[in-house]
């Protein structure tokens, strides 16, 4: 055998969309709108050939770390970029586990949590959503054996968005730190919760957080990501990483939405509004409705199979996420039997298009 033998049951989906545009963009947990023109074109006239042409530099990196400390408050060399937050988290994933290590995080969650754990010769194992709704953090503590190296737990959860206060978590990062065991924290929604763990980071030198600038900050396409912890973290990741993991345009760009931050964040908290609006008004019109703190929803006709919702997104050509479709991930809720879930982005002016006018009507 030329390969590894557990690649052979990797399934990846690659799903064509239907649409990338503004507000039909529903099935990746992106910005749903265009940024202002001028706005826009403000950052094109930063560009030039120089940025494709030559390799990425380090000085640029270093500025860039330095913009994201600021917005942050904290300090420069508690952050590692890399390419994307999944790329950041192999990073991890390569200095924490070794053969016969356990990666243990709620399922479903991330599907790359298990494909490089399995990479790493690491045995993942997962607690199902239902268990972690009925018993919380006990539920993970019931799984840690000596063998466990790697705990990972998604705040907002992804895909259902719970969320933990930090002083929950802290009891995690407590008991992890006392075994030696890595607490990361996926933060990828972030922005759209009302707190986070930077402060754990501080207090425990096994906590590191991963975070993204493709959901809240409206750049998937840039593919740039980051972790924060403790300096001797960073500085022992850092050794893994690809010698350029972020192009020079990506660079600029999230150079640049961090100086107009305040458009992203007003941006944010116009979609936070307005996602609880939606989803009081798809329970007032007969769903079932899974709130959640991060960007995307999940939900179901009571009395009805979402056969007519998925119609209503079909005829708008809406890039979307069903259980009765090959539309990506598949779309299941933990204890429901239900196999025709839906599941939405959400963000600024969905609620006033034609299709979820069509739907809450």
């Amino acid at each position: 055998m030329l390969f590894n033998n557990w690649v052979q049951n990797i399934e990846r989906l690659k799903i064509d969309r239907p649409s990338k545009e503004v507000l039909k963009r529903l099935d990746c947990a992106e910005r749903v709108s265009n940024y202002e023109p001028e706005l826009f074109q403000s950052f094109i006239k930063n560009l030039s050939q120089e940025d494709l042409i030559t390799y990425p530099s380090y000085a640029e990196y270093s500025n860039l770390e330095s913009k994201i400390a600021n917005y942050l408050k904290i300090n420069k060399d508690q952050i590692s970029l890399g390419t994307g937050s999944d790329s950041c988290i192999k990073d991890l994933m390569q200095v924490t586990l070794q053969k016969d290590s356990e990666v243990v995080s709620i399922a479903p969650c991330f599907p790359m949590y298990f494909i490089y754990s399995s990479g790493f010769n690491a045995k993942f194992t997962p607690i199902d959503y239902s268990e972690f709704k009925l018993n919380g953090f006990e539920s993970f503590y019931e799984c840690i054996t000596s063998k466990t190296s790697l705990v990972i737990f998604t705040n907002p959860g992804s895909p259902f968005g719970y969320f933990k206060d930090s002083s929950e978590v802290e009891e995690l990062a407590k008991y992890l730190c006392k075994k030696e065991i890595v607490l990361l924290i996926d933060e990828a929604y972030v922005e759209f919760a009302p707190g986070n763990c930077l402060e754990l980071v501080k207090k425990y030198n096994n906590v590191v957080i991963s975070r993204t600038f493709s959901k809240a900050w409206g750049a998937a396409g840039c593919r740039l990501g980051y972790l924060i912890s403790q300096p001797q973290n960073i500085k022992f990741i850092s050794k893994v990483k690809l010698t350029y993991p972020v192009n020079t345009i990506a660079v600029k760009f999230i150079s640049f939405l961090l100086d107009n931050y305040l458009e992203v964040e007003k941006y944010i908290k116009d979609s936070i509004k307005e996602r609880d609006i939606l989803c009081s008004k798809l329970e007032n019109s007969g769903y079932e409705v899974i709130r959640t703190h991060a960007n995307t929803i999940h939900f179901h006709e009571i009395n009805g199979n979402n056969s007519r919702t998925i119609e209503i997104l079909n005829k708008h050509k809406v890039a979307f996420k069903a259980g009765s479709l090959k539309t990506g991930t598949a779309v299941r809720v933990p204890g429901d039997k239900r196999e025709t879930w839906i599941r939405l982005s959400l963000g600024l002016g969905v609620i006033s298009t034609d299709y979820m006018k069509e739907i809450i009507n």
